[in-house]
């Protein structure tokens, strides 16, 4: 009879231990919502959620102001890999677009598409970010204000981060 409780204690310890084993393999890591670093590096937990004890590794050098650090599917995909992070790839994902918040006072930020917009496409506050221009490359035909873009459309296909001039939006 004891060896009955004890090979059921053991069965009982067995089942507890691989099903908190299968909880933490299960548990989902997602994409953080961070596009602005603020430190001098970026790190995984800047990149993913669920990093556990890979949080505070160091990927990358912080992004500059004038240059935001773009990490493709593939970058996200090695990278998830190396730190064994269950992160499956969104169908609809692109890239993750890093920007630095610190800008230098040389730099002025500018809007531009976060992504390609062909022409006729209107434009919406979340087809926009930032990036940081070296203020003797401003013009005075460019746009500086995000809102002047709001319900404006291309002309033409504009690129992601492509400074956008007047001539370029009706």
């Amino acid at each position: 009879m004891l060896r009955d409780v004890f090979i059921t204690i053991i069965s009982i310890l067995g089942i507890a231990l691989f099903s908190a084993t299968s909880f933490a393999a299960n548990d989902t890591t997602m994409l953080t919502d961070k596009t602005v670093i603020t430190g001098d590096s970026v790190t995984v937990g800047d990149v993913f959620t669920n990093a556990g004890e890979h949080a505070s590794f160091v990927l990358a050098p912080a992004p500059s102001s004038a240059k935001p650090l773009i990490l493709n599917k593939k970058d996200l995909q090695r990278i998830a890999a190396y730190f064994n992070l269950n992160w499956q790839t969104p169908a609809d994902f692109s890239a993750l677009i890093l920007k630095s918040e610190r800008t230098d006072k040389n730099s002025v930020m500018v809007p531009v598409l976060a992504v390609p917009l062909a022409a006729n496409s209107i434009i919406k506050a979340e087809d926009i970010t930032e990036l940081a221009v070296p203020r003797d490359s401003l013009r005075s035909a460019m746009i500086l204000d995000k809102e002047a873009l709001i319900g404006m459309a291309p002309k033409r296909l504009i690129m992601p981060e492509q400074l956008i001039m007047t001539s370029d939006i009706t």
